[in-house]
């Protein structure tokens, strides 16, 4: 029995060491093995794409196992984390996952990516810069830059108002943080703001047509306007029409954006483009078949208020039709240039302002009507009173005749206008 036994012990191991158990692969064919961490990876980058945020997430998890070294697998189940959806649990963990992917490998601009956008998320603004600033050190990405740019820290009191007592920027009900904004909407700031910067007209008219459709802005609302924070600048547009006007007779678009730094160069362009018109549906005798304008102006901004000298530069080209006798339906080629010049403290007009203004008319008959004005404008008002500012608090102050304010560059001719100060 013993013998009988020790021969099936034998057999056995023979068995074992020989492959011969049923189904045993052939030794030619290598070892079998499970999935790579590529495999998992990839397939975790597939569920994400998806939308299958649970699936990416357990297979994220299965290629940590495998190498828990790789960053990207990391970076992966954070989005995953965040898309899954923003409840405390999950956006802890994305925090975690970006935060092992940058301990890892601190030159990964995505992890930065995500650890910030996770911070934005959780309303810590604060934090989110020094992530993004810290990977900007660290890696030197311009997305990075970029989203850095769009986020905004401001000090306020607690009632929520700044330094000038204007109610914070950020916490006006226009406000919008940049990174919340579309990408439709966010690539017309930046092309709007970028060429006012560079006093590039032709651009401004240009985007005029997409300024409603771009921007998260209400026409029916009174106060047309969005407020950011792009590039580091406060940017302020406001939208007066958009649109067909007048009894569908023309096409008008006329909107405005104010760009401030905290501590150097700012600027202000207006704009407006009429055209489009509809002689069917025309009943006056005078009208223009077509008006471009733009107004940019420049001044340096010391704590986001306008402080020192202003410079702003109006031209507007119209083509105009007379019904008169005299003119007997001719098209008159029009040309209004303006030249304004002054200083400015803590975002109020500070003196008298320097205006120039040339018109300049052209008829089919080659005839030429020119005009030149040269003068100063002062104000009528007491010292001290607020002139020009921007916001959406501050004293309001009645004066009349001729005046000129950073954001209002037309001469007002003998008749009471009311300006409220705004500081940002």
């Amino acid at each position: 029995m013993k013998k009988l036994y020790n021969l099936w012990l034998i057999a056995c191991l023979v068995c074992l060491l020989s492959g011969c158990a049923a189904g045993q692969p052939d030794s030619t064919e290598g070892p079998s093995r499970g999935p790579t961490w590529q495999e998992q990876y990839d397939l975790g980058v597939r569920y994400l794409s998806e939308g299958n945020y649970e699936e990416a997430i357990l297979t994220f998890t299965a290629a940590i196992e495998i190498d828990p070294k790789r960053v990207p697998a990391y970076v992966g189940r954070g989005d995953a984390y965040v898309k899954y959806g923003e409840t405390d649990e999950n956006l802890a963990a994305a925090k975690a996952d970006y935060e092992k992917a940058i301990e890892l490998d601190e030159t990964n601009a995505e992890a930065y990516l995500g650890l910030a956008d996770v911070y934005i998320r959780q309303g810590d603004y604060k934090k989110a810069r020094e992530i993004l600033a810290k990977g900007v050190d660290k890696t030197g990405s311009e997305a990075l830059q970029e989203m850095l740019g769009g986020i905004f820290v401001e000090e306020v009191d607690a009632n929520g108002f700044n330094a000038y007592g204007a109610k914070a920027f950020t916490l006006r009900e226009e406000y919008v943080p940049f990174a919340e904004l579309s990408v439709e909407s966010q690539e017309f700031i930046a092309q709007a703001a970028t060429a006012t910067i560079q006093n590039d007209r032709d651009t401004l008219l240009s985007l005029s047509e997409t300024v409603a459709s771009a921007l998260p802005i209400q026409l029916e609302s009174s106060d047309k306007i969005l407020y950011t924070v792009w590039n580091q600048y406060k940017i302020g547009v406001r939208i007066f029409t958009a649109g067909i006007v007048d009894g569908d007779v023309y096409s008008q678009y006329s909107w405005n954006i104010e760009i401030r730094p905290q501590n150097s160069m700012g600027y202000h362009a207006d704009v407006m483009k009429q055209h489009g018109f509809d002689e069917s549906k025309n009943t006056s005798s005078w009208y223009y078949k077509y008006i471009n304008r733009t107004n940019i102006a420049s001044c340096p901004c010391v704590d986001w208020q306008w402080n020192g000298s202003f410079n702003a530069q109006s031209f507007s080209s119209a083509l105009q039709h007379m019904e008169q006798e005299s003119f007997n339906g001719a098209l008159r080629k029009m040309q209004r240039n303006q030249y304004v010049t002054g200083q400015m403290k803590d975002s109020l007009r500070d003196g008298a302002f320097m205006v120039i203004y040339e018109d300049l008319d052209e008829y089919p008959n080659g005839e030429r009507e020119n005009f030149y004005f040269e003068g100063q404008y002062t104000e009528n008002f007491d010292a001290g009173e607020y002139i020009g500012c921007f916001g959406d608090q501050g004293r309001s102050t009645k004066f009349s005749g001729q005046i000129f304010s950073i954001g209002d560059y037309n001469i007002n001719w003998g008749y009471d206008k009311y300006v409220r100060s705004y500081c940002w």
